[in-house]
């Protein structure tokens, strides 16, 4: 009997990849989890496999049909398009932007009350597109 808690779930999968084979399969419920430490493996999946799992479908609520959550043909069509965004020189570019709104959602957090009930799925959001736009974040 394994035990993976999700503090320990990376650091497991790593060592039984390390220490028996280069792919594991395993079974939580009826979902299948596959890990491998090939790389010719993991290109064969992401070119091969492109459904999503039940995971993605229970997100969908909050993502909103966003590319991580959207059906494959959508996203394979998106993602064709915006891929020549996504090159190191771009996106290192964006690396001060980055850090500022990281720094500021810490900085909101930590001035959060213990028993406050914050909505986060807009506090990030609203990072994201200021980030994105470049506007100064006010929360409050």
């Amino acid at each position: 009997m394994l035990s993976v808690t999700k503090d320990n779930a990376y650091e497991t999968v790593r060592r039984i990849l390390d220490t028996s084979r280069p792919v594991v399969k395993c079974w939580a419920g009826s979902q299948l989890f596959i890990a491998t430490s090939r790389p010719s493996d993991v290109e064969k999946m992401l070119t091969n496999f492109l459904s999503k799992s039940s995971f993605y479908e229970n997100i969908n609520d909050v993502m909103k049909d966003t590319l991580p959550t959207s059906k494959v043909d959508v996203w394979k069509k998106h993602r064709k398009m915006i891929s020549p965004s996504f090159n190191l020189k771009i996106v290192n570019s964006f690396h001060d932007v980055f850090v500022k709104y990281s720094k500021e959602i810490v900085q909101f957090l930590n001035d959060v009350e213990v028993c406050e009930q914050v909505n986060l799925v807009s506090v990030f959001w609203e990072q994201t597109f200021d980030a994105a736009l470049g506007k100064v974040v006010t929360f409050r």
